[in-house]
């Protein structure tokens, strides 16, 4: 089985990136007996501090990460292997501590000793502050020793500039936007929304869906937790959100580990400005990274089939304890996306979803 195959849903907010020579995949403790080597040299630790891991505590510690959040809810955090494009070997990691509340970041970047000296963290710390601007956060740090040259340099080459402040005796490198504030794209575990948040989720999901059939009910509500949602704000507002949660889906008789979109919506009167597309191109990106599938179910086809969606022209199926149902009036509303590890499959096959209170699909 492969890393990717195996990510967890909190690993699943975190998306894969890609540089020329360089994949960052997202970390967990199943990378731990790999990365126990690749971080064994003990001159690696002169300037960080501490020692080799074994792995056994390394696969301790990247299973806490993978969680994706802090306890207390106020941090996000990411964490990639960094391994070569031509060979899939780990060279070593990078990471960010996001603010949940606020558009700031903190960054970090380890090579092993023997692949130093290539380059390899100026690339992948360069991918990593350019994802962290791309989603809208405006300030980035880095604590570096001021004794560490060769990382000081990769601070300086990715666009980071010295402080005068030191945290523990390393220096904090700063890059700082200083244009008007962009419009920030968060990506947030259910665990650590707030209560302010999510009513105000749920008020834009009530307003855009509207009264009567089409109503947003509170199983449609209960369908888009457990996952990660994606939260555009613009001036501290939240405009638009979707949930990315995690389905068995089969296809025929196969199951795949599927993305499946809920709880899709924007303000109305922040309608027609891009804030949508850029939710949704996030949200496909990280399904095609993540899943072997993705399904949704929606009425506004071209919304998706412009980022590759399509819909799919079988019969549909819900199954349950007492085996499999027909569900005909989902049928011509279920889009579906192929990504990097889908099967060969037909969109005249039988698509099969599991029984759940409210709308199956």
């Amino acid at each position: 089985m492969t890393p990717e195959a195996r990510r967890g849903p909190m690993t699943a907010g975190t998306p894969r990136l890609h540089t020329e020579r360089l994949d960052l995949v997202p970390l967990g403790p199943w990378d731990a007996p790999e990365m126990a080597g690749v971080l064994a040299a003990p001159d690696l630790y002169h300037f960080i501090g501490g020692g080799p891991p074994d792995p056994r505590s390394l696969a301790e510690r990247y299973a806490r990460l993978a969680v994706g959040h802090s306890s207390d809810a106020t941090e996000i955090w990411h964490n990639w292997v960094v391994r070569t494009s031509a060979d899939g070997v780990a060279v070593g990691t990078v990471q960010a501590t996001v603010a949940a509340r606020e558009p700031t970041a903190e960054m970090a970047w380890v090579i092993g000793l023997p692949w130093q000296g290539r380059g390899y963290a100026t690339e992948a710390a360069a991918a990593l502050l350019g994802w962290l601007r791309a989603d809208g956060v405006r300030t980035v740090t880095a604590l570096v020793n001021p004794e560490h040259a060769a990382s000081e340099a990769v601070a300086r080459r990715v666009g980071l500039a010295p402080t005068e402040e030191l945290v523990d005796g390393e220096r904090a490198w700063l890059w700082g936007a200083s244009t008007p504030r962009a419009p920030w794209l968060r990506r947030l575990p259910t665990a650590v929304l707030t209560a302010e948040e999510t009513s105000a989720i749920r008020a834009i999901l009530k307003t855009a869906f509207g009264p009567g059939d089409e109503a947003f009910t509170d199983d449609d509500w209960s369908h888009a937790l457990g996952g990660v949602h994606f939260v555009l704000e613009v001036d501290g507002e939240i405009v638009t959100h979707a949930a990315l949660v995690e389905r068995q889906i089969d296809v025929g008789d196969r199951r795949l580990r599927t993305g499946y979109v809920e709880a899709v919506a924007t303000i109305p009167d922040r309608e027609r400005r891009g804030h949508g597309s850029r939710v949704l191109e996030a949200l496909t990106a990280q399904v095609r990274d993540t899943y072997e599938l993705g399904a949704l179910g929606t009425g506004r086809h071209h919304f998706y089939e412009r980022l590759g969606w399509q819909t799919w022209q079988g019969p549909a199926y819900v199954r349950s304890g007492d085996g499999r149902e027909r569900t005909p009036d989902d049928e011509g509303y279920i889009l579906v996306l192929r990504t990097p590890t889908s099967p060969p499959f037909d969109l005249t096959e039988p698509i099969i979803c599991e029984w759940r209170p409210g709308d199956a699909w």
